[in-house]
């Protein structure tokens, strides 16, 4: 009884063996596409700046919609000084701007999202890129 041991599955040797040529194969690479850690903020730089892009857009969107927003109210609010009954469409126009302003938020907060999973991942790609050149400087 005291010879026992517990055994693993071949399987489980497999799977480790294929994760670690898959991480070797993913280090080698990256030694290979970054020359210099500052080229792995240089790759985040750039999608960085698409995503810049992408908040103008939307922020110059939102300016935009809230601009006819605030038009809208205002013909609305001249209606009802008037004494006159604001139209259902106006209404209806007010209530669409209204959601595609929230649309457009929700986007912008989608985008800040993806600005910190690509932080994340390129803080993940220095801190590896730093091992793997802390371990060829060891002999």
């Amino acid at each position: 009884l005291g010879s026992e041991r517990l055994e693993r599955p071949e399987s489980e040797f497999a799977e480790e063996r294929a994760a670690a040529e898959a991480r070797a194969k993913a280090d080698a690479l990256m030694m290979v596409q970054y020359k210099h850690l500052g080229d792995i903020d240089a790759a985040m730089e750039v999608q960085l700046d698409n995503l810049r892009y992408d908040y103008n857009l939307l922020d110059g969107t939102h300016e935009s919609l809230e601009k006819s927003l605030f038009e809208q109210i205002e013909m609305a609010a001249d209606r009802q000084r008037a004494g006159l009954q604001v139209a259902d469409h106006q209404l209806e126009q007010i209530d669409a701007l209204r959601g595609r302003m929230s649309a457009n938020r929700v986007a912008r907060q989608q985008l800040m999202e993806r600005e910190t999973r690509i932080r994340d991942e390129f803080d993940l790609k220095k801190d590896r890129y730093r091992e793997l050149q802390q371990a060829q400087s060891q002999p």
